[in-house]
């Protein structure tokens, strides 16, 4: 279990905005179980714990069985689900748990991105730091890899994802060179592509290398585990199962989540009162959260310090009307 947790990202910051009453709370991104343990110490602490219920839901195996051990002494008030968080609504139905009477949807915790235990495991392929097999896979039931992205996709199409993905302003070279490479040799590792990408970047600094690998990689899982689809999915699910003035706290780590997360809020708080000129008694269509956070809540330099992931973090939060 020890090799699967990592230090939580804005823990205590997005628990306070998280618990506030007794009731269900869904850490949608379960992990490690790191924010999960700290959501039903919270409760126990409020002496809210006894009428609560934590549900965590994570597509990993690995996760399931490491979260199983960290919560075990909560297992009375802990219910861990396997599953893509897009299905957020599906799972709670189908194990009986919407509409549970006694335990409203209070909070719901989504804490985006890769966990530092699947970057350190070289198997899982996430890394171009370590050599290890283009896998990239949240989930070892997906069917996409990143040796088929890699290996199979179109010039045109890579250019697309890592533009779009990666924000790389390099995108077109990068496919090009990518294409170029898999006709002599298929790309089967992360250090082969690291390589690759590295050899026709010879004009820049190692460190502006690095950051291009990153946005490369980033791309690519993004393409293989359909994260942006899979975001904005789950957080119409979570407006749609939350109680009134249930939460939802998002904390996110690159600027194509924050603004999907950022304008889904502002859609979701906003009213529409038809076109200029017209009068109307009710507007069209009206607000359904209330946003909490102006701006987002950054970590401070003390967990910077302590835990680099923190660097990138943002969190946002918004309260259902």
């Amino acid at each position: 279990m020890s090799d699967f947790y990592h230090k939580p990202v804005l823990l205590e910051e997005s628990v306070h905005w998280l618990v506030s009453e007794s009731g269900m709370y869904i850490d949608a991104t379960l992990g490690g179980a790191g924010h999960s343990k700290e959501i039903l110490h919270r409760l126990e602490t409020q002496h809210l714990l006894s009428n609560s219920l934590l549900i965590g839901i994570d597509r990993d195996a690995n996760a399931i069985r490491a979260a199983t051990t960290r919560l075990a002494t909560y297992a009375a008030h802990a219910h861990i689900l396997r599953g893509r968080f897009a299905d957020l609504k599906l799972l709670l139905e189908t194990n009986g748990l919407l509409d549970s009477g006694n335990h409203p949807i209070r909070g719901i915790l989504l804490d985006l991105g890769i966990s530092s235990h699947q970057i350190d495991a070289p198997a899982r392929g996430f890394s171009f730091q370590q050599s290890g097999p283009l896998d990239m896979r949240m989930s070892d039931t997906a069917q996409l890899t990143a040796a088929e992205v890699v290996n199979h996709y179109d010039e045109r199409s890579l250019s697309k994802i890592f533009f779009d993905y990666g924000e790389e302003r390099e995108a077109k070279w990068i496919a090009r060179k990518i294409v170029e490479a898999r006709k002599q040799t298929p790309l089967e590792t992360t250090a082969a592509l690291a390589l690759l990408i590295r050899q026709n970047l010879n004009r820049k600094s190692p460190v502006e290398q690095t950051k291009t690998l990153a946005r490369i990689f980033q791309a690519i899982r993004i393409e293989v585990n359909g994260e942006l689809d899979e975001l904005k999915a789950v957080l119409q699910a979570a407006h749609e199962v939350l109680s009134e003035k249930g939460r939802l706290v998002v904390i996110s780590y690159h600027s194509l989540e924050d603004r999907i997360v950022k304008q889904f809020f502002n859609e979701c708080a906003s009213e529409d009162w038809g076109p200029k000129g017209v009068v109307l008694d009710v507007p069209i269509k009206t607000a359904t959260m209330k946003i909490l956070t102006k701006k987002p809540v950054l970590a401070s330099e003390e967990e910077i310090q302590e835990n680099s992931r923190a660097r990138s973090a943002k969190l946002r939060v918004a309260e259902k009307i």
